[in-house]
């Protein structure tokens, strides 16, 4: 058949190739998403450059302590959102890199630059060893058996006295500035953190509207799927949990240069399941999700200051609440409406077809 008789008579012609990935989710494609997105992180960050000089001294420690949370909940997050496994790991790589920094810097005298930098990439090297135990199991014998090295480390640091100071803790030996045109060191920092958040979360962003990112979400934890496209399940899952594990790195690292003291409580299973509460709260479905999670989980208990009595409580019926009322987190509800609405608003497809002819 000839060129022009494809012309004079369209329907013979091949089917066109669609547009956008069949495997990528309806619910993430659109370009307002994105917009919305970069809107959100640009409020955030104005919002978050603001802050320090209209809160009090305080409050600068528990927005620091809340940005800490932000970057563990993305660590939750990625391994959830891409490969629909839950972590409760993050306190033994949380720890790995706090006691680095403590034992590097502080005792040893290594240059700042190094020690954050062994304290966030020194976890990711943990968890790529550990990957092919931990990948061979799914679901809640995932998230145990990440639960059961974060104990393992933490038992090390109980039991390692001469090193860690076990249960008494350790103080960080380190009068100099983070920044060094920042003088104020708690102020320092709170900079560091939010910079951190925000290429963290511009990163996420990026990945998760990018073809691969899409995909990535799509494939979920369907190796056949993965192989279907083009994508090796194992080195995604491996690339995937030492990026979270660096994550937590780093996080440890920033919490030990704001409380300038650590022990094994820092890093109990209840910091963890933090994290995972904020992921819940805030909602996996979006990239600021842990961000809103954390801010309900850490931020808003500590500025109450009701007493630990009553923000248990608070905390507790909170919870309850928010899973009962929104089941996909206040992101994930948030979003579902607004799709909902544009699908209300969206003329039917026999008056598009009408308005164009």
């Amino acid at each position: 058949m000839s060129a022009h008789d494809l012309a004079v008579r369209p329907e013979t012609a091949a089917p066109a190739r669609p547009a956008v990935d069949p495997a990528v989710p309806q619910r993430l494609r659109g370009p307002l998403l994105r917009k919305a997105g970069v809107a959100w992180l640009a409020v955030v960050l104005v919002c978050g450059a603001l802050f320090p000089f209209m809160a009090p001294n305080y409050l600068i420690a528990v927005a620091t302590t809340t940005l800490v949370f932000v970057l563990l909940g993305h660590a939750v997050g990625a391994i959830y959102t891409y490969l629909r496994l839950l972590m409760f790991g993050v306190g033994g790589f949380y720890a790995l890199g706090a006691y680095t920094v403590v034992l590097g810097v502080g005792e040893r005298g290594w240059p700042l630059a190094l020690g954050i930098l062994v304290a966030t990439v020194l976890p990711g090297v943990v968890a790529l060893i550990v990957s092919p135990v931990v990948f061979r199991l799914k679901g809640i014998h995932f998230a145990l058996i990440t639960f059961a090295l974060a104990e393992l480390f933490r038992s090390v640091i109980v039991s390692w006295q001469s090193l860690t100071g076990g249960w008494s803790g350790i103080s960080l030996k380190y009068e100099g500035s983070v920044l060094w045109f920042v003088e104020d060191h708690r102020m320092a920092v709170y900079w560091v953190a939010l910079a951190a958040v925000a290429l963290t979360t511009a990163g996420f962003f990026a990945f998760r509207h990018s073809a691969t990112g899409l995909r990535a979400i799509a494939i979920g934890d369907d190796p056949s799927m993965a192989r279907a496209l083009g994508v090796s399940p194992q080195r995604f899952q491996y690339g995937l949990f030492a990026l979270s594990a660096m994550l937590c790195g780093f996080a440890g690292a920033l919490i030990t240069f704001s409380l300038r003291f650590i022990d094994p409580s820092v890093f109990s299973a209840t910091h963890a399941l933090a994290a995972v509460t904020a992921l819940i709260i805030g909602g996996w479905r979006i990239v600021p999700g842990p961000m809103l999670g954390a801010i309900a989980v850490v931020f808003l208990p500590d500025l109450l200051d009701v007493g630990p009595l009553i923000a248990a409580w608070i905390y507790g019926g909170g919870l309850i609440l928010a899973i009962t009322l929104f089941p996909d987190g206040i992101g994930g509800t948030v979003l579902d409406r607004y799709l909902a609405h544009r699908r209300r608003a969206a003329p039917p497809a026999g008056d598009t077809d009408k308005g164009a002819r």
